[in-house]
């Protein structure tokens, strides 16, 4: 299992690029799902970042201080439930 770890704002612009490349947009049905931690992921770049992974067949944990928040943030982007798990 692969697991990525992003930081907030550290890695904007590069989500695209430097930490999915050689990634398959979407994981084949025999491989397992990549897994990313995402901190400060209930706004801003945190919150895009989880979707676009999301969107992409990766597995997000969401680590937030507010719970509530970040599942109100997720449930507002219409990110899957089944592609991310929380954390706080």
């Amino acid at each position: 299992m692969q697991v990525v770890l992003l930081g907030g704002d550290r890695f904007y612009g590069r989500i695209n690029s430097d930490v999915t490349a050689g990634m398959p947009q979407k994981p084949m049905s025999d491989q397992p799902r990549p897994t990313v931690i995402i901190t400060g992921a209930s706004s801003g770049v945190g919150l895009y970042a989880t979707k676009a992974l999301a969107n992409r067949g990766w597995h997000v944990v969401m680590a937030c201080r507010n719970l509530e928040k970040a599942e109100q943030a997720a449930k507002d982007l219409q990110i899957p439930p089944e592609a991310i798990r929380f954390c706080i």
